[in-house]
């Protein structure tokens, strides 16, 4: 796996379920080091480099390799940032990294590499870069053309106000929109170049806005005792001799660093966590920006960019003690051997759908065959891939043949990796069923929006309370496995499959390449039956549970209520005025009142981007859905970038296609608002959203922090 001169890590063989990481690490805080162990002492980490930034000095380096050399693992590549150039600079002072804790190993300047190129060397689409201080490697790395990284995941950044909700906001960052991040202000050229950078498939920035709330200690329940249950456990169970000496290693230096201080922030160890498992901390899409020293980002759906706005303590601790990937690989212990080793896969989407009165449904893909020359509709899967489960690659081939990700692509593996994270534990009917060797796993619609996790989503939502299958099955595009998608009734498919019938009435039928055909009934493809009949348990479970009831928003006093929903029920007001003066002729209207109606595109526009930054789950969504539905007509994408998109997708179809061509894009502007991570044009409610976290003014309520923290992180 991965680019050449890796070397595995850990007790794996490199094969199988191993993550391909390289941490690009510094020596200014101890948790780098911690980190290290961490990485090293996990058995479904693939440890191929190490580098090292600020500055790249001998002792650093030989530090480093010392470590690697102590746990059993001094075949790993190290590389260090303007190597040799700093060789000489001065060791380090800490007391943290003198001789009771670590030694060094002799190093000369042939013993290690120039960072940047280790990075170019090892980094491909199926690798996860971990960075643990300033960015300039990787920046360095990006100017080499040809370079590829699959996911870069920093621990850095800041997330405030507008972003992350205020019960969420830490009492010092309170109000704070933006604010000092050593790792991004360090080097902010290098920052700014990562964060833009269309070599990387996916970043996640794991912010001091959620770091600064970990602590390792030696209390009762801290981190101390788990570290050292760790140790018991692997020595008891006859474990990895690497995980046993990382293990050992990080409670002794622990237990020395205790004597003198209370406790530790763990900022690279939990972006190490979210490395391992994308679940430990909450996330937001979001663009980043700078002002002066600070940094800040606003929600942006589809930058590929993803912040943290809480985490989850055990997840944590499990991610990185429990020596594997936390949550998912306990629930697929439980799931059928063959589930976990067969060579085709699929999934099956269902959900109620709101637009035929909440019957349960599943979305069909459909396409011609040209071996049976028939045009059939099935599930969404197909053949895994080398290196991948089943579980990913069904979840990939659904991101790519419904979600719109390019075959292939780190887009699609990026969304497999979230697809699976996000349904493994909420399988309908607990575990995937295998039928002739293929394995099927059946996930609600709801659980893969959760996996997109795009704000214009939500809005849409509010808007017209379309059901998540409704959106799933509105946003599908057109590729060369799906030219047509069906939304059948669940109950009518396995009435029908039980009986052997090959053709049933869908509920609804889009077609996706603009061509005409009969739509009465649909046929399924043979082999779609058989897979209904075996999952026939899980749907019927699916069909018997309950609907969940909406809550509706009761009166919120204005003291519970934070920045952004005050926000959006000042927007509402505003827009509700200029709605009330419409109806009236306009000569009798005063000249403050002619104004209000002149301004109603800025209003409006104002209204959707403080909806879009309100957290998906506050009551205030409730209140003003009388106005998003008064502005939905404005929350559409235009008809003629939807009308290209359809022409693209329809360049092949025959000239004489061209009017039902037409006829599909009108029908897709009109179906929903609901847009995929890189699969659709940027729509109307995207780009006020983008324009408006623009204006906002830099720093928030309470002004800019000018103090550096203690732990500067």
């Amino acid at each position: 796996m991965g680019g050449k001169g890796g070397s595995k890590g850990g007790n794996d063989s490199g094969k199988g379920t191993a993550l391909p990481i390289i941490f690009d690490m510094e020596t200014g805080d101890p948790d780098d080091v911690l980190t290290l162990l961490l990485l090293a002492a996990h058995s479904d980490v693939h440890l191929k480099a190490v580098t090292i930034s600020r500055t790249g000095s001998r002792d650093q380096v030989a530090l480093v390799r010392w470590v690697l050399s102590k746990i059993g693992l001094g075949h790993v590549r190290v590389g260090a940032q303007d190597w040799p150039r700093n060789f000489d600079d001065p060791p380090l002072k800490d007391r943290f990294y003198q001789g009771q804790n670590f030694g060094r190993l002799e190093t000369s300047k042939d013993d290690c590499e120039l960072a940047s190129q280790v990075l170019v060397d090892c980094c491909d689409e199926h690798t996860t870069l971990l960075t643990g201080g300033p960015v300039g490697n990787l920046a360095a790395a990006l100017s080499t053309e040809g370079f590829r990284l699959g996911r870069w995941v920093a621990q850095g950044g800041f997330a405030g106000e507008g972003v992350v909700p205020q019960k969420l906001q830490m009492d010092k960052f309170r109000g704070r929109t933006y604010n000092r991040t050593f790792n991004f202000g360090e080097n902010p050229r290098a920052a700014s170049t990562a964060l833009k950078s269309t070599k990387i498939g996916h970043r996640i920035c794991v912010s001091k806005n959620v770091c600064h709330r970990t602590w390792y200690d030696d209390s009762k329940s801290g981190w101390h005792g788990c570290v050292e249950e760790a140790v018991r456990t692997t020595r008891d169970q006859g474990g990895s001799p690497v995980r046993l000496k990382a293990l050992e290693l990080i409670h002794k230096v622990m237990s020395n660093y205790l004597k003198h201080k209370p406790g530790k922030m763990l900022h690279d160890p939990l972006a190490a966590a979210v490395a391992l498992d994308r679940s430990v901390c909450s996330l937001k899409e979001v663009e980043f920006g700078s002002h002066g020293d600070t940094w800040g980002c606003w929600l942006q759906p589809g930058s590929g960019t993803w912040v943290s706005i809480d985490y989850d303590e055990s997840k944590f601790r499990s991610a990185l003690l429990g020596n594997s990937f936390a949550p998912q690989k306990q629930v697929c212990a439980d799931w059928p051997r063959s589930a976990q080793s067969a060579d085709n896969a699929g999934v099956m989407v269902v959900g109620r759908t709101s637009s035929h009165g909440g019957v349960p449904a599943i979305i069909l893909g459909g396409r011609w065959y040209s071996g049976k020359k028939v045009y059939a509709y099935t599930d969404f899967g197909g053949g895994v891939e080398r290196g991948e489960t089943p579980h990913q690659g069904a979840m990939r081939e659904l991101a790519e043949e419904l979600l719109g990700a390019a075959e292939s692509s780190s887009e699609a593996d990026a969304l497999a990796c979230r697809l699976c994270e996000e349904t493994a534990s909420v399988l309908v009917g607990g575990a995937p069923v295998v039928n002739n060797g293929y394995v099927i796993f059946v996930v609600s619609a709801e659980a893969v929006l959760r996996a997109l996790s795009s704000p214009c989503l939500q809005v849409a939502d509010a808007a017209s309370h379309i059901s998540a299958i409704d959106q799933l099955f509105a946003a599908a595009k057109m590729n060369k496995e799906l030219t047509s998608v069906a939304l059948v009734s669940i109950e009518e498919l396995v009435l029908r499959a039980e009986n052997g019938h090959g053709q049933i009435t869908p509920l609804a039928v889009r077609q996706l390449d603009g061509r005409k055909r009969v739509c009465k009934d649909i046929v399924l493809r043979g082999v779609m039956c058989g897979s209904v009949r075996a999952t026939k348990g899980s749907l019927l479970t699916f069909c018997s549970t309950p609907r969940v009831k909406t809550v509706s928003a009761a009166s919120i006093p204005a003291s519970q209520l934070d920045f952004v929903e005050k926000k959006v029920l000042a927007a509402a007001r505003r827009v509700r005025a200029i709605r009330d003066l419409e109806g009236r002729d306009r000569e009798a209207l005063q000249p403050n009142q002619r104004a209000k109606l002149e301004g109603k595109t800025e209003i409006a526009e104002a209204f959707l981007a403080a909806m879009g930054m309100l957290d998906s789950h506050s009551d205030v969504a409730a209140k003003v859905e009388d106005v998003v539905s008064y502005l939905s007509p404005i929350c559409r994408a235009p008809d003629d970038q939807i009308g290209e998109v359809i022409a693209l997708e329809a360049s092949a179809a025959e000239s004489t296609q061209e009017a039902s061509a037409a006829e599909a894009a009108q029908e897709m502007s009109q179906a929903s608002v609901a847009q995929l991570p890189s699969s659709m044009s940027e729509d109307f409610s995207t780009a006020v959203l983008r324009k408006e976290a623009r204006r906002r003014p830099r720093g928030g309520r309470n002004g800019f922090e000018r103090k550096f923290d203690a732990d500067h992180q």
